[in-house]
Formats: C-alpha cells, structure tokens, sequence
C-alpha cells in the first residue's frame, strides 16, 4: 500500500502569534445619544469626540441593543442573542443563567472589557417584561453598570 502523506513535504508548524500584531490603541470615537438615537453635536455642527472610556461604555451599550446574526453589516462575534431564550420553555432561572451566558460571550470579545459580574434580574409579569442589570469592568478596573430590558 502507498502512503498517504508525501514524503517530501516540510510538515513544520507554522504560527501566526508572533507575527500578527492588532493595534488595539485608542481610536477616535465620537459621543452617541442613545435615547435619541443620533451623534451628539457641537454647536458648530461638528460630531462631539469621546474619550476611550465612554467609547467603550457606548459599545457595550450598542452590542446590548444589536441582534446578533440579524445584521450583515456586523461579524458574528458582534451583538446578543438574549431574544432567543426569552419565550422559551425554560424556568426563569434557566433563562437569567443563559442571558448572564449571552452578555458574558457579547460583551468579552472587546480587549477593554476585563469582566462582566453581578446581574440583578427583576421580572415584570404585568408588562411582561424582564429587566436586568449588570456590571462591567473595564482592564483598568472601572466599573461601570448597564441595563437591559427584553419584552416578552
């Protein structure tokens, strides 16, 4: 029987580390009003400027409010599937557990998000609405609380 592997070929391994470098130093970021859903302006019509830490705050924000794989515009590492467990079968227990999974996967992605800790779930069954809260901390060790809310 023949071999299957060539008996010439250079099998060495081959790695990318060293050689690929992200630049993850600080863009520009520009300041974004959330509640009006449009970039916050100078008087002179310009678009206001962020420091990095309110760029980071602001991105978690954005990928709580992203659909994950809903977007073509986005990866799919980018946004949330929080939509998906919401009507499901689950116990509220199952469901606060998944979710506290979802933002975790969501939000580490990004080089500045350092943990994301201490959910508070509070369920609405008048509104059918399920609020929660949750704490991230940034590698600088600041933190910061967000809040989500799904309708059910």
């Amino acid at each position: 029987m023949s071999n299957l592997f060539p008996l010439d070929a250079d099998f060495s391994i081959y790695s990318t580390e060293d050689e690929v470098n992200y630049d993850h130093t600080d863009r520009q970021s520009y300041l974004f009003d959330f509640e009006k859903g449009e970039f916050v302006k100078n008087p002179d019509g310009t678009l206001v400027k962020c420091n990095a830490k309110i760029a980071h705050r602001q991105w978690c924000q954005k990928v709580m409010l992203t659909p994950r794989f809903e977007k073509l515009a986005y990866p799919d590492y980018y946004g949330n599937e929080q939509g998906t467990v919401i009507n499901s079968d689950m116990s509220d227990k199952a469901i606060e557990l998944e979710i506290e999974r979802m933002v975790k996967d969501a939000l580490l992605v990004h080089p500045k998000t350092n943990s994301v800790s201490d959910f508070e779930f509070l369920w609405d069954r008048e509104n059918e609405s399920l609020t929660y809260f949750f704490v991230i901390t940034d590698v600088e060790n600041e933190r910061f609380e967000l809040e989500n809310k799904i309708k059910y």
